[in-house]
């Protein structure tokens, strides 16, 4: 049995039936979820069979809000946009926590560092970046918080080293 380009399997006795094709998104923040939640309204889910991997191990939530869970003026409960429920729900194949390494754009395949190897049709990435803190004596009690993970780790420092004001730049 081969798989086409069009998704068409041809099974070997000549019989041909046609299946979604695969869509592969590399990213489950802000980016990368609004671009599912806009292909499910545009009935993407009657066309694609949607994975989507995410290096961090929950579902999609509003990274800007981290500094108000941060001071305490929202829980971490309150900045999800998709709950990791919200994927299974509209049958999306969520690899939360798994990180893609590799693209072979010509073969159409992705790897992944937990050893998935994937063929997909459509590959949308939406990666997004990390900020460079360049290295300096100073910056010794400087942190990013660019993840749930991030925002508890400043805050159990906050409370050891006994801090009772910081702030927080950004968006």
């Amino acid at each position: 049995m081969t798989v086409t380009e069009n998704s068409t399997i041809h099974t070997g006795n000549g019989q041909r039936s046609t299946t979604k094709a695969r869509l592969v998104v590399v990213g489950n923040g802000m980016a990368g979820a609004r671009a599912v939640e806009e292909i499910l309204a545009r009935n993407g889910a009657d066309l694609f069979d949607i994975t989507v991997f995410g290096a961090e191990p929950y579902g999609n939530y509003n990274r800007i809000l981290l500094s108000n869970v941060l001071a305490g003026s929202d829980t971490a409960d309150e900045i999800y946009l998709n709950p990791v429920g919200w994927y299974a729900d509209n049958g999306l194949d969520l690899r939360a926590g798994v990180r893609v390494v590799r693209i072979d754009a010509y073969a159409h395949l992705i790897w992944a560092d937990d050893g998935t190897r994937m063929r997909y049709d459509k590959l949308i990435l939406a990666t997004g970046s990390r900020s460079f803190f360049p290295p300096a004596p100073s910056r010794r009690r400087t942190a990013q918080t660019r993840s749930p993970a991030d925002r508890r780790a400043v805050a159990w420092w906050a409370g050891e080293s006994g801090c009772r004001a910081g702030a927080a730049d950004g968006a």
